[in-house]
């Protein structure tokens, strides 16, 4: 019976998906909006650096967005402004190695525009406007920016 309970009591602060109320994930991070398996959060009134970006999602209780696959990158960008573009969680390291700022890892999904990466003088952070791809910028460019839990 114990068990039960501590099972019961999991799905109920997780959130599970298995028929168990819970908590919903939006009135924890309100502003975000479910989009495949993740909450994605998009600032599209204030446009900042890559760092303020960053900052501000951590803020939030989450991270400049990453995406595991096209399928969802594609259905993110279904959802974002027209014509804008948004800082991702995605930067240059010393090496010139494109790394999650989640992990410090090498990125395990980059969909490069046609001629993307491009080398700049100093280290890139990386943006999409499109749902073509990604691509480099200077980080001290300002651009609106996407969060995810």
């Amino acid at each position: 019976m114990r068990i039960l309970s501590l099972v019961l009591f999991y799905a109920v602060l997780t959130a599970s998906p298995h028929g168990f109320p819970g908590i919903s994930a939006e009135k924890e991070h309100p502003g975000f909006e479910e989009i495949g398996h993740g909450l994605f959060y998009f600032e599209k009134e204030r446009e900042v650096n890559f760092v303020i970006a960053r900052s501000s999602c951590r803020k939030k209780g989450a991270q400049l967005a990453e995406f595991e696959d096209d399928k969802e990158f594609q259905a993110v960008m279904a959802k974002a402004a027209s014509g804008s573009s948004y800082w991702v969680g995605i930067a240059e390291n010393k090496n010139g190695t494109f790394v999650s700022q989640t992990t410090g890892k090498p990125a395990r999904f980059l969909n490069w525009e046609n001629g993307q990466p491009k080398k700049l003088k100093t280290g890139a952070c990386v943006y999409t406007n499109s749902s073509k791809g990604i691509a480099t910028n200077y980080c001290k460019e300002k651009m609106n920016f996407i969060c995810k839990v």
